[in-house]
């Protein structure tokens, strides 16, 4: 079965607890560096990130922060070079280079 999309959202249930949780540890984190989800292939984690976390985001009063519901959303397919298609998929939805390096980003997340 497919990952469930930001579309899907009101189809994805029974899950709202994992989203709480996922948005509590995205406010805790920012400013702090990444924070990764990690648990075996088919666990619903594409799930959770775009049927949960990502319209919490989006949702007024979804997410403890002004404006986060304004953040440009970044989704990639870590690859075998995962810092670059991060940064390659960052400039892309920013629209200009983020001005950083994978060097930058391996010192300093």
């Amino acid at each position: 079965m497919p990952a469930f999309t930001a579309q899907d959202a009101r189809w994805f249930f029974g899950r709202e607890r994992a989203t709480a949780e996922l948005v509590e540890r995205v406010f805790e984190r920012i400013g702090r560096g990444p924070l990764m989800l990690v648990a075996p292939s088919g666990a619903g984690k594409s799930s959770l990130l775009n049927a949960g976390l990502v319209p919490a985001l989006r949702r007024p009063g979804g997410f403890p922060m002004a404006g986060a519901d304004t953040w440009p959303v970044v989704r990639f397919t870590p690859t075998a070079h995962p810092l670059e298609e991060l940064l390659d998929r960052t400039a892309k939805v920013l629209g200009s280079d983020p001005g950083i390096g994978v060097r930058e980003v391996r010192e300093r997340p």
